[in-house]
């Protein structure tokens, strides 16, 4: 996993680079928070020595697209502006003088149980599109047998009405649904 650090210019991203090289681990210092960084990183690390505008705003975006993990260093205990993402996976807090112990093991285990994470995600993602898909499916049935279908003829319909527009049974359903076919 590549790290990108969020330039403060100061000591601390010198700590956390000489860190991260110890373990093995690639990291870079980069100036802001950006389309190539998220594309290119596994996570982004910030400090609360950070001055930017609006960042507690754009950090919460970030983890509530599932976008990129964070992880937050903080020389106290408190997470202030950080609080509504607090509990969120893809928020890290990090207290500053526990850096050379925890950055290390939390960077190993987010790049542990990202890629499960991912392709859980993506499980998720596929299972609800078909229940989405049955959900319009039963909603157009119904449509069709208030017309005087029979739920078996519905289904015949909509299956065989899908191969000969070459349509997805998703698309003619919605279709049927938004009465912008002949039934």
């Amino acid at each position: 996993m590549r790290a990108a650090i969020i330039a403060t210019g100061g000591h601390l991203d010198r700590q956390i680079l000489r860190t991260l090289l110890t373990h093995g681990i690639n990291g870079d210092i980069v100036s802001a928070i950006t389309k190539r960084v998220i594309d290119e990183y596994g996570c982004v690390i910030l400090s609360d020595h950070l001055k930017i505008p609006n960042l507690p705003v754009a950090v919460e975006r970030l983890i509530l697209e599932q976008s990129i993990h964070v992880i937050y260093i903080a020389q106290n205990p408190s997470i202030g502006p950080y609080y509504s993402v607090m509990n969120d996976m893809y928020f890290h807090h990090i207290q500053q003088f526990s850096i050379e112990v925890e950055l290390p093991l939390l960077l190993r285990t987010i790049d542990k149980f990202d890629k499960p994470l991912q392709h859980m995600k993506n499980r998720h993602d596929e299972m609800q599109q078909k229940y989405d898909t049955i959900q319009l499916t039963n909603k157009a049935k119904r449509i069709l047998i208030e017309r005087g279908y029979s739920e078996e003829d519905a289904h015949q319909f909509i299956q065989k009405t899908a191969m000969d527009m070459r349509v997805s049974k998703k698309k003619l359903v919605s279709l049927i649904i938004e009465n912008k076919i002949d039934i």
